[in-house]
């Protein structure tokens, strides 16, 4: 806001506006009715590049674990405990009982979910219902039957489900788990990373990493008047599990901003945006950039 910002809350932005291979802008929904929003440049930070891939921009699409996070409340754990020494067997018993009801894991305890295509709307609908139905199943069982859990309750469920992986662009760099591994610099670096988490284990999976993100991965192939930033940018399936963290994403999302200003400033397409002018912006912001 204090940098002139026009925000534009409850609506969803639903198509991209092409004119001759270039987006010009988006066509919104709300409550307002629908309406057009015209750009000189558009940036999707989707998640899942749903306006890039309307635009027409190639994408591979895997699925990765999705879970609906859950805080439980109410478990006497004293309780518990004591019932669990007294009757280990009977203890054990049910808890693998109410892990079976709820897809191998306790209540609130961070189910993943597999094979959840999260570009389908079936898809998303059958996994929420489904972590929540077998959540509550799961609760009620221990309500009955195990000591301490009689006054246990979900206390929130998140209000959609976390998602690790969707849509990823083709774009006109593809970053691949050997880049990150080799530490590979570029040209049009628009930051410097170290964090390296190719699946579920340390943030760092590998120490003293020191690699570039190119811009090129966040310009799609064959679309202008564009910008991909987030877990969609162009990479491969293992990098992706490293890029889709807050930080990267945060990067992409700063460079993809710059450049969209340095583009409309020099009056050319986001893809001629020159490295040392986009970099410099950079700098000047604080990223880091080796």
């Amino acid at each position: 806001l204090e940098a002139g910002v026009r925000l534009r809350l409850h609506t969803l932005a639903c198509d991209p506006l092409l004119e001759n291979g270039r987006v010009i802008g988006i066509t919104v929904e709300s409550k307002s009715g629908r309406e057009a929003i015209l750009a000189t440049v558009t940036i999707d930070a989707s998640a899942d590049a749903d306006l890039a891939v309307r635009a027409g921009v190639g994408y591979d699409n895997e699925t990765h674990e999705v879970t609906l996070g859950m805080a439980l409340a109410g478990v006497d754990r004293a309780q518990v405990d004591a019932f669990r020494q007294e009757q280990p067997a009977a203890y054990d018993a049910i808890i693998a009982e109410a892990k079976r009801l709820n897809g191998g894991v306790m209540p609130g305890a961070g189910r993943r979910l597999r094979g959840i295509d999260v570009a389908n709307a079936e898809d998303l609908t059958r996994a929420e219902i489904l972590s929540r139905q077998e959540a509550f199943t799961a609760l009620l069982y221990l309500r009955e039957r195990l000591p301490g859990w009689e006054g246990a309750r979900i206390a929130s469920t998140h209000p959609q489900l976390g998602v690790r992986q969707g849509r990823r662009i083709h774009g006109e760099y593809c970053v691949t788990d050997q880049d990150l591994q080799q530490s590979r610099r570029f040209e049009d670096g628009i930051a410097r990373l170290g964090v390296y988490f190719p699946d579920w284990g340390p943030t760092y999976r590998l120490r003293g990493l020191s690699y570039d993100l190119p811009y090129r991965c966040l310009v799609p192939r064959g679309v202008d008047g564009l910008l991909v930033a987030g877990r969609a940018v162009s990479s491969d399936y293992v990098a992706c599990n490293t890029l889709r963290l807050i930080v990267p994403c945060f990067c992409t999302g700063q460079a993809a901003g710059v450049a969209a200003g340095v583009a409309i400033e020099l009056g050319c397409a986001p893809r001629a945006v020159p490295n040392d002018v986009l970099r410099q912006a950079l700098r000047k912001q604080g990223v880091y950039l080796g």
